[in-house]
This record gives structure tokens, sequence and C-alpha cells, in this order.
């Protein structure tokens, strides 16, 4: 009898630990609760990609501006004028509609700084779609082409910053790269107000 129920709870802790190692969850809650890619919680369709949207990565000034959620792993905190990348790599993910991933699309990124000697190289998953030059500022834009997306629907941006400045002075040890104020994605051929 002691035999069966310790063979019973034995199985039945084997289940519960399969089970805590493989939960059946979203991809923004396992993103963020488990795996800790997203910095914030976006609430599950933080991630989703609303066309012509700006939004505001450093700290937001009332209802009028949205802050993003999206931000990953590398991205230092908000700040008045935007976010720096601390590292030599910074993601963001969209969640692209089935019906709209194989459109082409626009990102829009409003460069407040950027004191990296090198470029900061832009992908779309692993694509390669553009960069950030040295000393740039102002708004840019990245093509980001169509069927870019994983199984799940979501589109991954990553900045590639090959050489990071620590800043002098100070207390400050980030690896800073680029500063980014808002972005924001459109489908392909809509007009970017900036």
């Amino acid at each position: 009898m002691a035999y069966t129920l310790a063979g019973i709870l034995f199985v039945g802790y084997v289940g519960i630990l399969w089970w805590a190692r493989t939960p059946d969850v979203s991809d923004v809650y396992r993103m963020y609760y488990i795996d800790h890619e997203l910095q914030e919680w976006p609430g599950e369709d933080g991630i989703s990609f609303i066309s012509g949207e700006w939004e505001y990565l450093g700290v937001t000034n009332g209802e009028e501006e949205k802050a993003s959620k999206r931000m990953g792993r590398g991205w230092s905190h908000r700040e008045a004028e935007g976010r720096w990348t601390d590292g030599n790599q910074v993601r963001m993910w969209y969640r692209i509609p089935e019906g709209e991933q194989s459109s082409s699309f626009q990102l829009a990124c409003d460069i407040v700084a950027c004191i990296t000697p090198e470029p900061v190289l832009v992908y779309a998953g692993d694509i390669l779609m553009g960069e950030i030059s040295p000393s740039q500022s102002g708004t840019v834009l990245f093509s980001v082409p169509a069927n870019c997306t994983d199984e799940n629907g979501v589109l991954e941006i990553v900045l590639y910053i090959q050489q990071t400045v620590v800043p002098t002075g100070g207390n400050d040890n980030r690896e800073l790269g680029v500063m980014i104020s808002k972005i924001k994605m459109e489908k392909d051929g809509m007009e970017y107000d900036k």
C-alpha cells in the first residue's frame, strides 16, 4: 500500500514538474514572465501591430503619447527624450495579423542622438534592413520585407550596435549606442507624418 501511494505521488510530481517546464501560455506571457525578454508587461495585446501610431520610448507627456512596451533586453531606462540602447544588441517585437504577414512595412525611428562611432545595423529577423549612421538624428525609415514573422506571427526587430560608448565622468557605466525617442510602423506605401 505504501509503495503504491509513493508511486502515485512520484508520478504526480513528475507530471507537475513537466507541466511547470512546458506551460501552455501565450507568446507575450512567455516573453515577459518566463524568458524575461520584454522589459515591461505590455498586456496580452501589447505587442500587436497598430498601423501609423507613434509609440514613445521615453517618459510620456499624458494620454496623447502612447508609451511603447514592446522593448526587450538591452534598452536602458526611460529618460525625458527617449531611451538609449545599452549593450551590443536590443530588440523590439510586433505581432502582425495573419492577413498582413505577406505585406511589407515601413518602420520609422526618431533618432535623438547617436554616439557610437560605427553604424548601427537594423534587422527584421535575420534580414538586414539598413543602418543608423554615426551622429545621425531625425526620423530614419526602414523597409521591412514581407514574410519576416516567426511561426506565431511575431516580427522581431533587432538593432546591433557594433561599438558601444561608455560615458566619460560620473558613475554612468552603461554601454550606449543610439537614443530613440519614438517608433512607428505602417504598411508600405502609407504616408509618414513627422
